[in-house]
């Protein structure tokens, strides 16, 4: 396995710009907030690909991956390019093609789970994620995966699950009939006391992996960047 040799980044975390050139023994030093691990994130997500901290669900934050003020960031080596978009619109403006793909996965990833209930709960649950969360994309090589952030205080969030999830105690049947026929399952109630905690865990736990894009899509960029310092170049 080779190493790191070129290393540009944007506007990830503190830093701006930044062009290194790593060698095979890194002394890094400085004051705080400098960005020392900054630095050695981007390379573990640039490296990896699964570096992303999951910082989500803290209420008022949006996960620290992007300088403040900027849309993106980017982190570009001879091994591999990674982009990371603050939200689904800005991601959309990018690649139009692959958001499509992207949200539908999202949305598939949301519902899971949710067979038992009727379509009047999964509209109305889906409405309460999207309004009340946003979500980070990456894009690393040929790959993606999601963050989601809570943008909406907790307590509202919980007074509106706790709501749709009590009407739909009450209009679905306890029992679901299976595609066998004769044969009935119970369905699995969600408590409205843990609404908040089952959202939060569900969504941190379906986003862990990264996700190939389609190998159909036109918008796969190369996992390799040959020389990144020299193709941000004016």
């Amino acid at each position: 396995m080779g190493r790191i040799t070129k290393l540009h980044i944007e506007n990830f975390r503190a830093i701006g710009s930044l062009d290194y050139t790593p060698h095979q023994l890194n002394i890094i030093c400085g004051k705080n907030n400098t960005g020392k691990s900054a630095l050695l994130d981007a390379i573990y997500i640039n490296e990896r690909g699964d570096g992303a901290e999951r910082r989500s669900f803290e209420e008022g934050k949006t996960p620290n991956f992007i300088k403040d003020g900027e849309p993106t960031a980017r982190i570009l080596s001879d091994r591999n390019e990674t982009t990371i978009y603050r939200s689904l619109d800005i991601y959309k403006k990018a690649h139009p093609d692959s958001y499509t793909e992207i949200r539908e996965y999202l949305l598939s990833m949301l519902l899971e789970d949710l067979d038992y209930y009727d379509d009047e709960f999964r509209e109305a649950y889906l409405k309460i994620i999207m309004d009340s969360h946003e979500f980070i994309i990456i894009r690393s090589g040929p790959a993606y995966t999601i963050i989601p952030y809570n943008v909406t205080e907790r307590q509202i969030i919980t007074d509106q699950l706790r709501e749709i999830i009590e009407d739909a105690e009450e209009r679905v049947p306890q029992h679901h009939q299976s595609d066998d026929p004769g044969i009935t399952t119970k369905r699995r109630r969600i408590r409205p006391v843990s609404a908040y905690r089952i959202l939060t865990t569900s969504l941190s736990n379906r986003f862990l992996l990264y996700q190939p894009l389609k190998e159909s899509s036109s918008e796969i960029e190369q996992p390799i960047i040959k020389n990144p310092i020299e193709r941000n170049s004016p």
